[in-house]
């Protein structure tokens, strides 16, 4: 028995395999659309959530930070120093370096994350932090070495090459640790003061050092937020202040301002000095000594209300005062400067 086998005409499988050549390149088609079409999606998506994380991190750029405090994470405390100190239980940002000139001083570095635009007056976020070393120098003088460095004129040649060098911008400190001040030591620091513009910090001990470091650091890190502050400040309720009724109630308005100032201590400036001109006056005739010119005001008071321990205005504040009122660098740090105990201690 035999099979037979009929095979298609040659035309007939020509036509089958256009026709499959072709839904295979039709399904290709459909694919490659989709494809296509999922690629875009994703673009369009990423470029959503590229802008939206932009505009987030504009945002939290854009923050209008109350304390300065919350600066303290992107500023570090240089220092050739390895005992510090950490005053009480807040966090201490030293960094210790092999190297600093002079060897008896601090400098301070920001860790930068984003830059501020003239154009569009706001904060702009930057692809990698930068870290920046700030304008300022601190030198750390013991009584022996203040004494041994302003004999042998050691003292005023860092001074000057550290003026020279950072410019007539630059915030320079020296920290002065040790009590007893005798009139010559007394009128040679005033005299450096005057010369190279040195501010001087008078303290009792590492802790109270390590205080001030504290205190200046968060100082320095907010220095960049007055501009956001002053961008905004039609729109910010925190910083518009009521006009004063008359002469006296604006002058309060305006003490009140000064860093650490308390409704206490102005009223016990008004009692002396009751309008601006008056103090104003006083300050020209004063000179430099204007500095402690309200030291001894009485107050009575503290911020909550309570009987204050000490009754004195105090050195610190006295000069914040002086210096508000008479500085002409308008991005001053009132709040860092100061010697002696003030309102601005432990009791306010």
């Amino acid at each position: 028995m035999y099979s037979v086998s009929r095979s298609l005409p040659k035309s007939d499988i020509t036509k089958g395999a256009a026709k499959t050549s072709k839904a295979l390149e039709k399904k290709a088609e459909a694919e490659r659309k989709k494809a296509e079409r999922l690629r875009l999606k994703a673009e369009k998506d990423a470029a959503k959530a590229a802008e939206k994380a932009h505009a987030k991190a504009v945002k939290t750029v854009n923050k209008l930070i109350s304390s300065k405090k919350d600066t303290l994470p992107d500023m570090f405390v240089e220092t050739i120093v390895d005992k510090s100190g950490k005053p009480g239980a807040r966090d201490w940002p030293i960094r210790v370096v092999d190297e600093l000139d002079p060897p008896n001083s601090i400098c301070w570095t920001r860790r930068v994350k984003s830059r501020y635009d003239e154009g569009t007056r706001q904060f702009v976020p930057l692809d990698e932090p930068l870290s920046v070393i700030e304008n300022a120098r601190l030198l750390y003088l013991q009584k022996e070495h203040l004494q041994n460095g302003l004999k042998s004129g050691r003292l005023e040649q860092t001074v000057q090459r550290l003026r020279d060098e950072l410019g007539p911008k630059a915030l320079l400190f020296a920290m002065i640790d040790g009590g007893g001040r005798s009139k010559e030591t007394e009128r040679q620091l005033t005299m450096r003061m005057m010369k190279y513009q040195l501010n001087v910090i008078r303290v009792d001990g590492y802790q109270d050092a390590a205080t001030w470091l504290y205190d200046m650091t968060a100082d320095l890190g907010y220095k960049p937020y007055r501009l956001l502050e002053k961008s905004h400040l039609p729109n910010i309720g925190d910083t518009n202040i009521d006009a004063g009724a008359n002469s006296r109630d604006t002058w309060y308005k305006m003490l009140l301002q000064v860093p650490r100032m308390t409704e206490s201590a102005a009223q016990g400036i008004m009692k002396e000095y009751p309008t601006f001109h008056s103090l104003m006056s006083t300050y020209q005739l004063a000179g430099w000594q204007g500095e402690r010119l309200l030291e001894n005001i009485l107050i009575t008071k503290r911020k909550d209300g309570m009987d204050r321990q000490r009754q004195r205005l105090g050195g610190r504040l006295s000069n914040r005062v002086w210096r508000s009122l008479t500085s002409e660098d308008p991005d001053e740090h009132l709040a860092q400067f100061g010697q002696g105990a003030g309102i601005d201690d432990d009791d306010d």
